[in-house]
């Protein structure tokens, strides 16, 4: 195992304390990310000795990228390309000679950047479109010129084009600064009163306070506003749009840096590239269902060939040695590079099958009981808390699962606590 020294960013929407918390020190400059990786606009290096090298001689060139995330405000609305349109457009900026580091270039490379960010605080985040219907509910209720002639648009021409047409639109027409205010000024006397629309108003006026007057707010009421709890993950795919709000997360991300942006941000934008880059995406899709792997670990396993994330359960320092069944690990969360017809095949063979008698199967033991108390296996004798073949021995759940079962004498009192290794 190797300390690992990496890259860090101190973008302008970061956080002063998040991340140094996190990595045990003192809150200081502002750090938006740390990446971990072998990117080659932010690779990692290791300790080998007494000689620092980067970690690509280490371990390869890696097929995804790895990152802390803190943010306190917003971050840009931004689309990430395809495979086919990050390779053409890395293509076409090469041959235009325009520098891998300009701030102007939008493909850093030829990869595509699907992703997905698992939640270490509360985090919010804005991803994908809102269904259409949704769309002009939110639009009906503030009675301003702008957002009356987007419901009339919108409702000539419903469905996922028509969303397009109309986030196109706002980012190519000349919408004034004074026309985004009144959509701002009416969201708040709504939210004021008690009224919104699946928090769209509300999050209008959060963003408004960091970026008045930019188009981004308007474009902020025609998507999904998704919060992940601690523990949480969502996947974001290529040509979905999205915009992270506030929190602090782990990303992991095919080894890209490419993206699209067209608003909230200082940062160079790309309209017309992002609009060509939507693809239909809703907020119900994005969120990453774990699975169990051994008795402590889950698996976020989203539908891409280049990564997944194992977290782990580890005893706190307190109880460390207090398990009979395993040793404890303070280590519980890594990136796994495994293709999804692997991993669910091994998370099957590892999956303890439940333990009990049904109707005529078994021998009659006077041991056993039915839910009446009766001797013998004529009923179902499957009693919450007991095993068949084990009468009296009570059962708990395995640490970091939601469904298997072991037997409590094995697992002990412990409460597992997640615990995330830290990279310096």
């Amino acid at each position: 195992m190797y300390l690992l020294d990496n890259a860090a960013r101190d973008y302008d929407w970061g956080s002063r304390s998040d991340i140094p918390q996190f990595l045990g020190r003192s809150p200081g400059d502002r750090i938006a990310e740390v990446w971990m990786g072998t990117h080659p606009l932010g690779p990692s290096s290791v300790l080998v000795g007494d000689t620092s090298v980067p970690l690509s001689q280490v371990a390869g060139e890696l097929p995804f990228l790895f990152k802390i995330l803190a943010a306190d405000r917003p971050l840009s609305l931004q689309v990430h390309p395809n495979a086919s349109m990050a390779q053409a457009g890395f293509e076409a900026e090469e041959a235009a000679g325009v520098p891998i580091d300009a701030p102007e270039r939008t493909y850093r490379d030829p990869s595509h950047k699907p992703e997905m960010a698992y939640a270490l605080t509360t985090f919010d985040t804005l991803v994908g479109f809102r269904p259409t219907a949704e769309i002009l509910r939110v639009l009906n209720g503030i009675d301003t010129p702008l957002t009356q002639s987007l419901a009339d648009g919108l409702r000539e021409r419903p469905g996922f084009r028509g969303i397009v047409r109309l986030v196109e639109r706002l980012l190519t027409s000349d919408v004034s600064t004074d026309e985004i205010g009144e959509v701002v000024e009416v969201c708040r006397g709504l939210v004021d009163v008690g009224v919104d629309v699946k928090r769209a108003y509300v999050t209008a006026v959060e963003i408004a306070e960091f970026y008045p007057g930019d188009i981004g707010v308007i474009i902020s009421l025609t998507l999904n506003r998704l919060t992940l709890q601690p523990g949480e993950a969502a996947f974001l795919g290529a040509g979905i749009i999205h915009a992270h709000l506030k929190g602090m997360c782990l990303e992991i991300m095919a080894a890209s840096d490419n993206v699209l942006r067209a608003g909230l941000t200082t940062k160079s934008l790309d309209p017309k590239g992002l609009v060509a880059c939507l693809e239909k995406g809703m907020s119900r899709l994005a969120r990453v269902t774990p699975e169990p792997f051994g008795f402590s670990t889950e698996v976020f396993h989203p539908d891409v060939e280049e990564f997944a994330l194992a977290v782990g359960q580890s005893c706190p320092p307190s109880r460390r040695g207090c398990c009979s069944h395993r040793e404890p690990s303070a280590s519980s969360c890594a990136p796994v590079v495994r293709s999804s017809r692997q991993h669910r095949r091994r998370a099957r063979e590892a999956r303890p099958r439940r333990v009990g008698l049904r109707r005529g199967r078994g021998r009659s033991d006077p041991r056993h009981r039915d839910r009446r108390g009766r001797p013998g296996v004529h009923a179902r004798s499957r009693r919450p808390g007991r095993r068949a073949d084990r009468p009296g021995v009570p059962l708990a759940r395995a640490p970091g699962t939601s469904s298997r079962l072991i037997p409590a004498a094995e697992t002990g009192s412990v409460d597992p606590q997640p615990h995330i290794a830290q990279c310096g």
